[in-house]
């Protein structure tokens, strides 16, 4: 089945994503790229944990600004210490969201990779995970990073026709002849051949009389 279009919107929009004022472009592309990968591999599991992550991520976002906002506020009409709980509170939730969402999308991700046969997705999946794990002590921002970078790699390195799960394939070099296949015995039976004592003439094993000069073997 041909990728060709989830190929061409994966590379658009894991380029997209790079850029602030259109990376939310770039992020629905991927999305309509997964779906349409999704539909090509047969396997609607890669494009529902990838919608599952979006879910999350959004709601994650919506709850825990909300939580910031409303403690600020209470914090500013009582005086009282709310506004500090609030800020960590929201923050707390927008951070498991996040893991999260990095979650079901390395599981996405982790499908594509053994579908498509490209490891790339796979490891964009990792880093997106370790990455938002690691966001409260600024490293996992690096590792988002470069899960971004992995994932554009990804969406260039896939074939544009599927043809089934790929496997890794072993490394053969070119002009090499296939090895043989376990060595057959070969018996030869040999016959020993009867010659006449006296002429020296050949007879034949079942005789009992030289045709040739009559002696008796």
């Amino acid at each position: 089945m041909s990728l060709s279009q989830a190929k061409t919107l994966g590379q658009v929009g894991s380029i997209l994503v790079f850029i602030p004022v259109l990376n939310i472009i770039g992020y629905i592309l991927i999305l309509v790229s997964i779906n349409d990968i999704a539909e090509g591999v047969q396997d609607r599991s890669v494009f529902t944990n990838a919608m599952i992550a979006v879910v999350l991520q959004i709601a994650g976002v919506a709850v825990g600004l909300f939580i910031i906002f409303a403690g600020i506020a209470s914090g500013v009409l009582t005086a009282g210490m709310s506004a500090a709980e609030g800020i960590v509170g929201g923050l707390s939730v927008v951070w498991i969201c996040f893991v999260m969402t990095a979650y079901f999308l390395r599981k996405s991700y982790t499908t594509m990779a053994s579908k498509l046969g490209v490891s790339q997705f796979g490891t964009a999946g990792l880093l997106f995970l370790i990455g938002s794990a690691l966001v409260i002590i600024l490293v996992g921002f690096i590792l988002i990073f470069v899960a971004y970078i992995f994932q554009a790699i990804a969406f260039f390195s896939m074939r544009e026709q599927y043809t089934g799960d790929q496997t890794v394939q072993s490394f053969k070099p070119r002009g090499v002849p296939p090895s043989p296949g376990p060595a057959t015995a070969v018996h030869v039976s040999r016959t020993l051949q009867r010659y006449c004592p006296s002429c020296g003439s050949l007879v034949d094993d079942a005789a009992r009389f030289c045709r040739n000069c009559g002696k008796t073997l």
